[in-house]
């Protein structure tokens, strides 16, 4: 019996905003998945650490997903003890759901940094990989950039892959908060809720 396409969509998501749920749908329809998992990262080992507690942004990539039954979240590597490895997550649901092709979504500014990742070349045992792009990080010369990272058989198992030009940053959206600046149509409406009710990021 064939298994199903998973997508699994990393990140610290510190918040979650309408560029992630724009990257996922369109994503998702390109390469036909019948679920994209939302994986916030616990303890990111490639950068600083998250502004909130690890409940706050799974809290909030729930509510960002509500209603949408083609996406689901996982809270794993919040779980984990210690620094949040790709491989280990992809290992850990690999096990779980043996029949299903899982494709990792990267953004192409982590696209660049991918061979410098824990455990890079293991990555190919467990899943393909989706190098979709990002304002800042066109994917014109990513292409020579995997090509000279990887061996053909690994390169074989990445897609690039041209998204909406949505250039939305959480970074942004935590600078507008502390500046006491509206968030509106940058994040969805439950997460704006959230972040009002809990009083985050001021």
């Amino acid at each position: 019996m064939t298994g199903v396409r998973i997508g699994v969509f990393g990140g610290t998501f510190d918040p979650i905003h309408l560029g992630h749920l724009r990257v996922a749908e369109e994503v998702a329809e390109r390469f036909r998945l019948g679920r994209v998992i939302f994986v916030p990262a616990g303890i990111p080992p490639h950068r600083r650490q998250p502004e909130t507690s690890s409940q706050h942004r799974l809290n909030m990539v729930r509510c960002a997903i509500s209603g949408n039954t083609q996406f689901t979240t996982s809270p794993l590597e919040m779980q984990r003890p210690g620094k949040s490895y790709t491989v280990e997550t992809l290992q850990y649901l690999s096990r779980l759901h043996p029949k299903d092709v899982f494709y990792l979504i990267v953004g192409a500014d982590q696209m660049v940094k991918l061979r410098k990742w824990y455990q890079s070349e293991q990555l190919f045992h467990y899943c393909r990989i989706i190098g979709i792009s990002r304002p800042g990080t066109p994917l014109d010369h990513l292409q020579a950039r995997i090509t000279a990272d990887f061996p053909p058989e690994h390169v074989q198992n990445i897609f690039l892959f041209s998204v909406s030009a949505l250039d939305i940053s959480s970074t942004e959206i935590r600078r507008k908060i502390r500046e006491g600046r509206s968030i509106r149509y940058l994040v969805p409406q439950k997460v704006l809720q959230y972040i009002s009710l809990h009083k985050l990021y001021h």
